[in-house]
């Protein structure tokens, strides 16, 4: 029986957090297999708030993720664009737990070659995470940033997040 109750917790936890990653314009295989990362920028896009930091910690947890050497012979940039931020704060977190929402981080991603600044490549990527009272025990901001940097990689790379 404390099985089955153990399993029933982890797969509720587990079915409120996601990534998505939606491939609008395909990266050519000869590219990805030879790619290196070079640069990487995020910002908000038009209408989109939320703390100045968001973008500039993204762009840095996907400099994090990425490969550190995959000995690639094409450099590529990546253009992050940030379409939506929503962050439960921790206070309704704590009174409400999971059904104060979800925290959600979506975002628009061109990869440029790195010397024509050609758009080689395009995905969106959605993460939704819920996790109810346990998100008062750590940063949320940073999870939610942490993952959908993994997902920015995964997209990149043709992986799973």
């Amino acid at each position: 029986m404390k099985k089955l109750v153990l399993l029933a917790a982890v797969v509720i936890l587990l079915a409120g957090c996601s990534t998505k990653i939606n491939t609008t314009q395909e990266i050519a295989p000869s590219v990805r297999s030879n790619l290196v990362l070079s640069d990487v920028s995020a910002a908000y896009g038009p209408g989109v708030t939320g703390p100045e930091e968001v973008a500039s910690r993204l762009a840095q947890e996907v400099r994090k993720a990425a490969p550190a050497t995959s000995g690639g012979g094409t450099p590529v940039k990546l253009r992050i664009t940030i379409t939506n931020y929503d962050l439960v704060n921790a206070g309704a977190r704590a009174l409400a737990g999971a059904f104060a929402g979800d925290n959600k981080l979506s975002v628009d991603v061109e990869v440029l070659n790195a010397a024509s600044e050609e758009v080689v490549g395009r995905y969106e990527v959605r993460r939704e995470s819920n996790p109810g009272g346990y998100g008062i025990f750590y940063s949320q901001a940073g999870a939610l940033i942490t993952e959908t940097a993994k997902g920015v990689v995964a997209g990149l790379y043709g992986t799973s997040p």
